[in-house]
């Protein structure tokens, strides 16, 4: 079995993309239909409350043209409203800039200046800004590695309430990078993660559990942190929670059941999902 705590430097050496998301209620898991038309109506709402001055509006309605929400897809627009979100002094909105301008999308590709708009984000109080600029130095792309300033944002961003900044600086202290290897200390990160609802926080809070990591031994609990996190779509969750069931651990086994996480694991891009549906189909 794989720890999902292994990802992490993989996810900090390719960035993130969650700088660009946004909430709202997932009524599209229900009726396709009344998504589309709640959709649209957000939409219209967000270009109302931007032309109305709203700095927060311009990132909604900026990111509706980045997702294609009811308009045509068009990143330049979307450049240009989440620069007015962030020129109005909305933390999001220049996270959310930092992010395309990182990625060259809408924008000439510029790491660096992604790295500034993430500090002004993260200065401006925005969790995923923090997160993210936390991860520039972890991975040593724009600045020299420095994992004491990548657990300083880190750290930030979860008190913050940012649940990926608590799952990274969890793993810094199942890990001993820069902070007193701390298994408890992780364990209550991970926690904290997973109730923000980030599903890696789900996922390594189960491998800790399955492990007796800095809490006892839990099969149960933790087949049940990792169904949480596969219905958040961490596709190594959806993998773990595969080999409990395709070995009756912490659940009843059930063949069929794993065919359907291993799968959903690989079509999520897991190597090991793919793998573990590849043998038991065999």
């Amino acid at each position: 079995m794989r720890s999902p705590l292994t990802l992490t430097l993989t996810l900090a050496l390719a960035g993130s993309a969650r700088a660009d998301t946004a909430g709202g209620p997932d009524v599209s898991a229900h009726d396709p239909r009344a998504a589309s038309t709640y959709e649209c109506k957000a939409t219209a709402l967000h270009k109302k409350s931007c032309d109305g001055g709203s700095a927060s509006g311009c990132r909604d309605w900026g990111f509706d043209f980045a997702h294609a929400k009811c308009v045509a897809k068009n990143d330049r627009k979307a450049v240009q409203l989440y620069r007015r979100s962030c020129d109005g002094g909305y933390g999001g909105g220049c996270a959310s800039l930092a992010w395309m301008i990182e990625q060259g999308r809408g924008a000439a590709k510029d790491e660096r200046e992604g790295a500034r708009l993430y500090q002004k984000g993260c200065d401006l109080g925005d969790k995923d800004g923090c997160t993210d600029l936390g991860v520039t130095y972890e991975s040593g792309k724009v600045f020299p590695n420095d994992l004491a300033r990548a657990a300083e944002l880190y750290r930030k961003a979860c008190d913050l309430g940012g649940g990926e900044g608590c799952r990274r600086l969890g793993y810094m202290y199942a890990h001993g990078q820069s902070v007193p290897q701390d298994d408890h200390r992780a364990v209550e990160l991970y926690q904290k993660a997973c109730e923000t609802g980030f599903a890696g926080g789900c996922s390594s809070l189960a491998w800790m559990c399955e492990m007796g990591r800095g809490t006892p031994v839990d099969v149960s609990r933790a087949a049940g942190l990792y169904q949480r996190g596969c219905d958040g779509d961490d596709n190594e969750a959806c993998n773990n929670l595969g080999l409990m069931a395709r070995d009756g651990r912490g659940v009843a086994p059930d063949r069929m059941r794993a065919r359907k996480l291993f799968q959903k694991a690989c079509d999520g891009g897991d190597a090991d999902g793919c793998t573990n549906l590849a043998n038991l189909l065999k």
